[in-house]
């Protein structure tokens, strides 16, 4: 058993070395354009100096007003600048691309890449309806973030000038650092979503993990994943390692966010 196991990981091995170089010139396996397109998108849709703007309108000069204007304020001021549908409109293409990209980081024995499942469309509409939690959640989260800070300026005695730069550092922050998460991890979703539904599509039972295999791929303790049982912690680890669908690990999703994997179909 071991023999068999062991014959089998250096054949994987071997069509791992030489397929590397081929599959690499393509360069699927990149979706920084699509992140960053994707927190354009909520760079326009979630102005923070329009937000502050319209905040400002709404409240009045607080130093000696002894009422919550926090809750007003914000209930009358305009977070998102257009409604959830411009926003998902404005994502379709970066997650249409991240997703055929998906579809191109799936490949044959010999390197070749498999053919795409059909109904792309509909598989998109999917992971965009997803979206719509994630543009829900943003503009609630934005509008507590501005009670807050309202209420604990009024509570301290600040005047409104103090507030409003202190409602713009606050919201920007926030703004920036959730458009920047959900953009990472749902390209990447989105992308692999794409991989995943290619390898089914095509009755794939079974890949091997293919690395770059220069000085620049990641070395033990870079991340942490367990699949049946062994623990990876780097793509040098798992370089060349055979999985049977449906548990495998997949690039980007279960590694890093910069890495440059693929997946090799072992049928």
């Amino acid at each position: 058993m071991f023999k068999r196991k062991q014959l089998s990981k250096n054949l994987a091995r071997r069509k791992s070395e030489l397929n590397t170089s081929r599959i690499n010139k393509r360069k699927y396996y990149g979706l920084g354009v699509e992140i960053e397109k994707v927190e354009s998108v909520y760079d326009k849709h979630f102005d923070v100096d329009a937000v502050v703007d319209s905040l400002e309108d709404n409240i009045p000069e607080v130093a000696s007003n002894t009422e919550d204007v926090a809750s007003d304020a914000v209930s009358r001021a305009k977070i998102l600048e257009d409604d959830t549908d411009a926003v998902v409109e404005d994502l379709e293409e970066p997650f249409q691309d991240s997703y055929e990209k998906g579809t191109r980081r799936a490949f044959n024995s010999q390197g070749d890449s498999l053919p795409a499942p059909e109904n792309i469309d509909d598989r998109v509409n999917d992971i965009l309806r997803e979206q719509r939690n994630y543009i829900s959640k943003l503009d609630q989260d934005l509008r507590e973030k501005a009670i807050e800070v309202i209420r604990a300026g009024v509570a301290a005695g600040l005047t409104k000038a103090v507030i409003i730069d202190n409602l713009r550092e606050e919201l920007q922050a926030l703004k920036a650092n959730r458009s920047s998460t959900v953009a990472n991890s749902e390209v990447v979703k989105a992308g692999v979503a794409g991989t995943v539904a290619t390898f089914e599509a095509n009755g794939v039972d079974s890949v091997t993990w293919v690395s770059s295999q220069d000085d620049d791929v990641c070395k033990p303790g870079n991340f942490r994943v367990t699949i049946n049982g062994t623990t990876y912690t780097s793509c040098r680890e798992l370089d060349g390692e055979s999985f049977e669908l449906p548990r495998f690990p997949r690039p980007l999703l279960s590694s890093h966010p910069n890495c440059r994997c693929t997946l090799v179909s072992n049928d």
